[in-house]
């Protein structure tokens, strides 16, 4: 045969080394899918396998990549276990490595970023918690900008927002003193936004020339981590991915349709059950097997399976006594042809703990009966067993194995099944206090013995243990959504392998918690807990205290306060929980009641910074601004790098005119926090009473990007575009914040105001009357549509509104000029001029002098519409305000007559006459 064409015997013996190929549909059909062109209508680009466990799935996987590679494509993959997105970040780069050096700029910069981590947790100076925010900073995906606690951000998951937003600030402060480089910190505080970006851009490399293949296994584990970020990804939150790439992903259940239904048209679904017959038989005939009395209990016993079918299937069987039967001899049917005692007994011995490494071994071998090197060899031998999957962390076994073994372990020995879950729940103790008790849930390591000594302690005596275990389960939910899923998933196992109807109940309901929203998960899984776990007291207080946190969160006030309540009943010496209180009581605007809890609070700890700050902001909304400040200054005094405290004193600053110490503040604040969108929003604002609304426009879309449903940013980017005459684009952010806040009356009066400055007078009515039915007391809505039924030749019901609005708000000497334009018009010109004067009289006295900040904030407020005072030294400050404002250009020409017509008040008929035609005019 001519050299380089193929045999059928060559062909053959491929086919056997490659071993039994099932699956040939889906192998088909992930095959076609990759040569489709991606602008193909069928092509689909995220591909989901699921099904229950020792399906096939990861076998089916590593075809699958098989296939890929075939094609050319540049494949990597990801399994369990990963409890970090870098670390999948990491596995990915290092796999596609091998096929591309497109990585290694995202290699070199991840390294740097774990040895910047190790140098920060390994510090003696460290703050406490330093290692568990490092640990969810990389865990969590997504950007959340919690304006219910300025200066959260997106840096922080919504549970336990403030005392992760204080922990925050004192890790950043000491990140900053410990590395030279912003960028440093930076990375330690915002991981997944600082390396994302380069992963996906050595990503588009490796794409740009070939298909890219990412597989996803175990994905109900790995998910737990990855699913925000890989959603995060495909949306292009981090940026663009390469066009020609396809997600294989492998679970026990579905993708979840709700979150993502956006992908349900390049989404190919493969849904695994066990082998049909037929592809059994095929399965057994193609590693030899041909009896048929030997074929029929392995189709029996294994369930037709495809890890039971290949198990039984791999040491040849002649005969059926050789299989066993379905009897639940799980030892029998995995170790038949085991001769060895010692590795036959270590293999059931290391069923019981849920992963296996050499350590583990060490503690189940019998004191004596093996050396260290008969233990190792022993270690090597269990990770090549068909039924064990290898991962970076040790080794496990198949969880149809694992659970088939410890059924049978727990029935021939209940006091062996005992001592042995005692013997390495004690190990996992001894390696928690060798992590180090300080560093308790701070630290993975620490976690994940903690974790593994609650669920042997559980399989011990579920009665005894169950208390501790619920006690822990309040600290994990503190701790974050990630460890509560880890810990509700451990009690659910504990609850099967026992087979404790408490255990699996308790679990079930904890599980059935966690969904919605983080604070909302939060707050029904303490409830359960709270009510009918026994709780000890100090941890009672606690749970109460963090679902009182989380009620707040949700716009559940009077519950919120209610477990503040009764936290501090059981504690009144916890800081936190005053804190707390007294930021509920801020939010409810109860104020004196706000300022005696963070009082207590700074009573307790006089270096609480975050309670001055809050301190501070409660001040701020009293209008003592300057009381404010000394609180705000302690605050930063405490923590330079406290974000929130530095956007509330820009704020404060913005509050008294003092607009360049505002923007200053500001600055401050974004550059500690990137992602800090209420800082955004306000120095928008400040750049709108600055006369810079093209400014404030871009600074309200950068807080609008971080938050697309932060309402107010959206109006008020509205009302900037409005002074800048972009009427149609101010009309679609009004249209835009009412569509998320229906009820948002500030909103509805801004577009009533661009409709009327638009001569859309009908309109603009509507949507003042729409504000004033949301806010009877909304006197700036009263006046509006004052002025535009005036405008409509309604005088009466004009002066009645704009009466209301002056009964409300007796000093707005807007309000006042807009009465006085309706008396002109009603033929009362005595009236008319009597309400002017006394209007142009406050104003003159506002703004006596020009370099005066006050005078610009004055205008900013829309009192340009007030005649102006007769000051000279005040007209050039009076002038820029006014040119500043796009919408009043009329009242700004007449500047100059205004100010001669105060000159003229004293002459009668005249004055009256030039002020009616000037009114008229504006």
């Amino acid at each position: 045969m001519p050299e380089g064409e193929r045999s059928f015997q060559e062909m053959l013996r491929r086919r056997r080394r490659a071993g039994f190929i099932a699956r040939d549909a889906e192998l088909s059909q992930f095959r076609i899918n990759l040569t489709l062109p991606v602008d193909s209508p069928d092509r689909s680009f995220v591909v989901s396998v699921h099904g229950d466990g020792g399906v096939g799935k990861s076998s089916l996987l590593g075809q699958l990549r098989r296939i890929a590679m075939e094609n050319g494509a540049a494949v990597a993959t990801v399994e369990d276990p990963i409890f970090e997105v870098p670390d999948a970040m990491r596995a990915i780069a290092v796999d596609l490595a091998g096929s591309s050096p497109t990585m290694g700029e995202f290699l070199r910069l991840y390294d740097t970023y774990r040895r910047r981590r190790l140098e920060a947790e390994s510090d003696p100076q460290a703050p406490s918690g330093l290692a568990s925010f490092m640990t969810r900073t990389a865990v969590r995906a997504g950007l959340h900008a919690a304006h219910a606690v300025p200066g959260v951000g997106g840096l922080i998951q919504e549970v336990d927002s403030v005392t992760l937003a204080d922990q925050a600030d004192r890790l950043r402060a000491f990140l900053g003193t410990k590395f030279r480089h912003h960028d440093d910190v930076q990375m330690l505080m915002s991981p997944l936004e600082v390396l994302t970006p380069p992963f996906l851009a050595g990503l588009t490399r490796v794409g740009r020339s070939r298909l890219l293949a990412l597989f996803v296994d175990t994905y109900e584990q790995t998910g737990q981590v990855l699913d925000t970020w890989i959603r995060a990804m495909l949306e292009g939150t981090y940026g663009a991915l390469p066009e020609d790439l396809v997600l294989t992903i492998a679970g026990r259940s579905p993708l979840d349709y709700d979150v993502w239904a956006p992908y349900q048209d390049v989404r190919l679904d493969m849904p695994l059950a066990p082998f049909t017959e037929a592809e059994a038989r095929h399965m057994l005939a193609s590693k030899g097997i041909m009896d048929e009395r030997v074929v029929e209990v392995i189709l029996a016993v294994s369930g037709r399976l495809p890890l039971w079918l290949a198990t039984l299937a791999d040491h040849q069987p002649e005969d059926p006594e050789q299989v066993g039967d379905s009897s639940g001899k799980a030892v029998e049917r995995f170790l038949k042809w085991e001769s060895d005692p010692v590795r036959r007994d270590m293999a059931v011995a290391a069923a019981f703990p849920r992963t296996v490494n050499e350590d583990v071994i060490d503690v189940l071998a019998e004191e004596g009966a093996t050396s260290a090197a008969e233990r190792r060899e022993i270690y090597t031998w269990l990770r090549h067993q068909h039924f064990v999957n290898d991962t970076a962390a040790g080794c496990r076994y198949h969880d149809v194995v694992r659970a088939a073994m410890l059924r049978v372990e727990r029935g021939h020995s209940p006091t062996r099944w005992r001592r042995r879950h005692e013997q390495l729940a004690e190990a996992h103790e001894a390696w928690c206090r060798r992590a180090g008790v300080d560093r308790a849930w701070d630290d993975i390591e620490w976690q994940n013995h903690k974790l593994e000594a609650a669920y042997h302690r559980l399989c011990a005596d579920p009665g005894a243990a169950l208390s501790h275990a619920l006690a822990d389960a309040v600290y994990a939910l503190i701790d974050g959504p990630a460890t509560m899923s880890r810990w509700v998933r451990m009690l659910v196992q504990a609850g099967y392998d026992t087979d404790s109807a408490i255990l699996s109940d308790w679990g079930g309901r904890l599980k059935t918690t966690l969904r919605g929203s983080a604070n909302q998960a939060l707050a029904d899984a303490m409830t359960l807990l709270i009510g009918e776990a026994d709780l000890p007291r100090a941890v009672a207080s606690c749970a109460l205290q963090t679902r009182g946190r989380a009620l707040y969160l949700l716009g559940d006030d009077q519950g919120a306060l209610a477990d503040f309540d009764r936290a501090l009943t059981l504690d009144t010496q916890d800081r936190q929980a005053w804190a707390y209180r007294g930021d509920a009581y801020r939010w409810l605007r109860r104020f004196d009641e706000a300022l005696a809890d963070f009082d207590k609070a700074i009573e307790l700890d006089p270096d609480y910074g975050w309670a001055y700050a809050s301190r501070g902001e409660t001040l701020r909304r009293m209008g003592r601004y300057e009381r404010a400040l000394e609180d705000f200054d302690k605050a930063l005094s405490i923590n330079p790098h406290d974000s929130y405290a530095l956007a509330s004193r820009g704020e404060t600053h913005r509050r008294t005119g003092r607009f360049e110490q505002a923007i200053a503040d500001f600055d401050q604040a974004i550059a500690e926090n990137p992602v800090y969108a209420w800082a955004f929003g306000n120095r928008a604002e400040t750049f709108i009473q600055m006369g810079r609304p093209e400014q404030a426009v871009a600074d309200f879309d950068r807080a609008t990007t971080l938050d697309p449903e932060y309402a107010w940013a959206i109006a008020s980017r509205g009302r900037a575009r409005a002074i800048c005459g972009e009427y149609d684009l101010a009309l679609a952010d009004f249209d835009k914040a009412l569509g998320l806040k229906p009820e948002y009356a500030w909103a509805a009066a801004n577009r009533a105001n661009t409709l009327m400055l638009m001569g859309r007078l009908t309109e603009a009515e509507n949507d003042f009357s729409r504000a004033i039915a949301l806010n009877p007391q909304y006197a700036w809505a009263l006046a509006g549509r004052g002025t535009t039924l005036r405008r409509t030749g309604r005088h009466a019901e004009a002066l009645a509104d704009i009466e209301r609005a002056i009964d409300l708000q007796p000093d707005a000497d807007w309000y006042q000029y807009c009465a006085a334009q309706v008396q002109l018009c009603l033929g009362d010109h005595d009236s008319a001029v009597v309400r002017a004067h006394a209007a142009i009289d406050r104003v003159s006295a506002a703004i006596q002098t020009a370099a005066e900040p006050s005078a610009r904030l004055y205008f900013s407020r829309a009192l340009y519409h007030a005649a102006l005072d007769h000051v000279d030294q005040a007209a050039d400050s009076v002038a820029e305000a006014l040119k500043l404002q796009p919408p009043q250009h009329e009242i700004a020409r007449t500047v100059a007559e205004l100010q001669e017509l105060l000159a003229m008040m004293a002459t009668g008929s005249r004055a009256v006459h030039h002020l009616l035609t000037l009114l008229r005019r504006t």
